[in-house]
């Protein structure tokens, strides 16, 4: 049974779809709107076995639910990898008939669409992100409007929740118009206030449901708050292979470059030792960084045995910033080691220097 190869350029309102075969020759195009009943059609009238792809966009998850079913493999791509999209014409069609090209040839890097079992939780984990970047914003433009009119505050009487002391620090401010101004804002920091703790404890209610649960917080640095939101980014350790996949992952792979990797020596060919290291990969998962960086940060401030290990580790010659990164890579791997064998963290079998 011959292998047919579908790409789909899907947008809000229209989708292409073109289908390829072995020898990479256009089999059909279809153009039509956007839904999930003329997909399934066009999809299950494709002959053979069916091998399609599309990328990464904020209808993937619904698109992912309505065609897995219907494909023998699907693939989400990354659109930040796939270049040759970007380069000389382009059009649906172009797009959709690269996709297809990219897939047949295996060209395609796939992102990551989990089960429904962990979906919840991750939109929990998205939702207190959002209000907490929201409550960020607010407060910076607080910030910015007495700093703008020459108020100095600390965060402290800038923040507060007394509102005579609000009402006194807005009457600092010239014009009714702009202490109006901050009164609203005030407002919205009160309201955000209280769906920042109501989307929390829904996230860790959430976040109990799952066994990693207690095993992830049982890692110095992690609590209640990043153990639920691990498990919303990661969702399962085993689409990691290994420690190098996940610390791709999470944006603490060190990226090595070298180029005229050979000479010729008297023996022969000889490898020449002239790569670089180039820092940390770039493309990541920001928000479980931040989550492993800040662990790193209080496992080093408030377990006396992690304490000592970066104590030693500066000692040795290294900046307190690199050894902070070499913590993080240490419970990250730990992270994922004890997350796939399903057991809690133990310090006994943890190699730390200076303990």
């Amino acid at each position: 049974m011959s292998t047919m190869y579908v790409g789909a350029d899907i947008h809000k309102s229209t989708s292409t779809v073109v289908v390829k075969d072995e020898q990479g020759r256009t089999v059909s195009k279809w153009v039509g709107h956007t839904s999930a009943e003329n997909l399934s059609t066009q999809v299950m009238a494709i002959p053979g076995t069916v091998h399609m792809t599309f990328e990464e966009s904020p209808y993937a998850a619904w698109m992912w639910d309505t065609l897995h079913p219907l494909v023998d493999k699907l693939v989400v791509c990354d659109p930040r990898r796939n270049k040759l999209i970007a380069e000389d014409d382009k059009s649906d069609e172009i797009d959709a008939e690269t996709l297809a090209d990219l897939l047949r040839g295996g060209f395609l890097k796939p992102v990551y669409h989990g089960s429904h079992s962990s979906r919840d939780i991750r939109h929990l984990v998205k939702s207190y992100q959002q209000v907490i970047s929201d409550r960020v914003r607010i407060k910076n433009r607080l910030c910015g409007l007495f700093d703008g009119y020459g108020v100095r505050t600390n965060a402290k009487e800038r923040y507060t929740c007394d509102q005579k002391a609000r009402e006194t620090l807005l009457k600092k401010l010239p014009g009714r118009g702009i202490q109006q101004r901050g009164r609203r804002l005030y407002v919205q920091l009160d309201l955000l206030d209280e769906l920042v703790d109501e989307a929390l404890r829904d996230m860790i209610a959430e976040a109990r449901r799952f066994d990693a649960f207690e095993w992830i917080k049982s890692i110095p640095g992690f609590g209640d708050k990043r153990a639920a939101a691990t498990i919303g980014w990661v969702r399962t350790p085993h689409r990691f292979r290994g420690k190098r996949q996940f610390f791709k992952y999470v944006g603490l792979a060190v990226v090595h470059r070298s180029t005229s990797d050979w000479r010729q020596g008297a023996k022969g060919l000889e490898r020449k030792n002239n790569g670089q290291t180039m820092g940390l990969n770039n493309k990541y998962s920001r928000p479980l960084k931040d989550i492993i960086k800040g662990a790193a940060v209080t496992a080093a401030t408030t377990d006396p045995a992690w304490g000592a290990h970066e104590a030693a580790l500066i000692d040795d010659g290294m900046d307190r910033e690199i050894a902070r990164l070499t913590i993080a890579r240490k419970l990250a791997s730990i992270l994922l080691s004890i997350w796939k064998r399903g057991e809690h963290y133990n310090a006994e079998k943890t190699v730390l220097r200076g303990s």
